[in-house]
């Protein structure tokens, strides 16, 4: 080279694959004169994200989740997937490990069964990077087309004395799919009459409530999986009493969350002088944010009593108030028509979740006085149906009064496909009895 001249050229550097991610250094040294230039270049770490585009399936379809390394170098990874109904029901959970190249994308999932019922269902996915230890999760919402039916169940008359024989005539109409190996459940019910019907959501469904405002979610589960998103530690939270309770809200993600309530809104005649029932708060939000309250009003709509609080405590930890008893006294509205309305949610700004979980709490508890089992298979589109016979004598010894008849419907998975409408009818003694009911509930 000349004095003064300029030459450029380029090397070709080329990264080891096992190269470690994080700075490294390179050193360039010019012979004529020792001089010495020190560049560097960064490899990232390893970097997993998931994706899923498709939410509607059709019961046996696979679905496909992606789980692609942003990063730059390789990885192994252990991913665990649960996919649950509405109600909670797990019908698929498992957990899947494997080595992942930098760049790659891979798919994991896993075949819906072929006996899933048609409904709303929740996708939860959660990965971890075994080089780096993140966790990387993926929440989704799915709407499944399986196993349809309707589903009847009543008596042959209202009234029953109790050395008779009572005929329970069920019905079920197959709307999609092929029910084999399942199982038709029928319970009667005894017990103490509740302020509010279905109080304990023990029908599996809002059978007796409306809900108000629905800004997140409000319906029944049974025992409720809860993942703390700062720790990772498994909640698992049971009903007050009972298989079934409500929430109000939804259990992520930490943030946000709408402004807002949720809303569970019932109108009833009051026939006891005590409405009691149970919530339990779950929150990451602290003091002065997020509410959870009840109202009862008249059918003017005039107050009588009502409850609010915000949430408590300082830091965004997620923290539970357990189980708390209501005990509303309303005697003196004997034979009236009241409102009762719960609700939880967000306040004020769209920062760090809170939930409510409502259940009943002694009164209006049943007991199961019969029970029976059957097993059913019911071609697509068809229509069979059940006599079932109960020897009052022999299987309800001993029992009066109004009792009420529930038929459940599970497929083969013990998923429930169905249930039928609570039907009400009365045994009583040899005396004389009168029964007044309605033709409208």
């Amino acid at each position: 080279m000349g004095t003064n001249q300029a030459e450029q050229f380029s090397y070709d550097l080329n990264i080891p694959e096992t190269t470690p991610a994080g700075k490294h250094d390179v050193i360039v040294t010019i012979g004529f004169d020792n001089a010495v230039k020190k560049y560097y270049f960064v490899v990232p770490d390893s970097k997993l994200i998931l994706s899923a585009e498709k939410t509607n399936y059709n019961a046996g379809e696979y679905v496909g989740i992606n789980l692609t390394n942003i990063g730059g170098v390789d990885t192994a990874y252990n991913c665990s997937i649960k996919f649950s109904d509405s109600k909670r029901f797990v019908i698929y959970e498992n957990s899947t490990q494997g080595n992942i190249l930098a760049g790659e994308n891979k798919i994991v999932g896993f075949e819906i069964p072929e006996h899933a019922v048609d409904g709303e269902y929740y996708l939860m996915v959660e990965c971890k990077d075994l080089n780096t230890n993140k966790i990387t999760k993926l929440s989704k919402s799915y709407t499944i087309s399986g196993l349809k039916a309707a589903l009847t169940s009543v008596t042959d008359k209202k009234s029953y004395f109790i050395d008779e024989n009572v005929s329970v005539f069920t019905t079920i109409t197959n709307l999609d799919g092929e029910i084999v190996n399942g199982t038709l459940n029928l319970k009667v019910f005894s017990g103490v009459p509740a302020a509010l019907m279905n109080i304990g959501f023990e029908t599996g469904d809002l059978t007796g409530w409306t809900a108000g405002a629905i800004t997140e979610f409000v319906g029944v589960v049974a025992t409720d999986t809860i993942i703390d998103e700062d720790t990772g530690e498994i909640i698992t939270l049971e009903p007050y009493e009972g298989v079934y309770m409500a929430r109000l809200g939804n259990t992520s993600p930490k943030t946000p969350q709408p402004i807002e309530p949720n809303e569970l809104i019932q109108t009833f005649s009051v026939m006891e002088s005590n409405l009691r029932f149970a919530y339990n708060i779950f929150t990451y939000d602290y003091e002065g944010w997020n509410f959870f309250g009840y109202e009862i009003t008249d059918e003017a709509g005039n107050l009588i009593t009502s409850y609010s609080q915000d949430v408590w405590g300082s830091g965004t930890a997620l923290k539970t108030s357990g189980w708390r008893e209501v005990d509303i006294d309303v005697s003196d509205y004997m034979g009236e028509v009241l409102t009762l309305k719960i609700s939880g949610g967000g306040t004020g700004d769209e920062l760090y979740r809170t939930w409510v979980y409502v259940d009943g709490a002694g009164f209006g508890t049943h007991k199961i006085v019969w029970e029976k089992n059957i097993p059913i298979d019911v071609s697509y589109f068809d229509t069979k149906a059940v006599v079932t016979t109960i020897n009052i004598p022999s299987e309800m010894p001993n029992v009066t009064g109004k009792l009420n008849l529930l038929a459940t419907l599970y497929a083969n998975s013990s998923q429930i496909i169905n249930q039928s409408d609570m039907y009400s009818f009365f045994i009583t003694d040899k005396n004389t009895s009168l029964t007044l009911e309605t033709d409208i509930k």
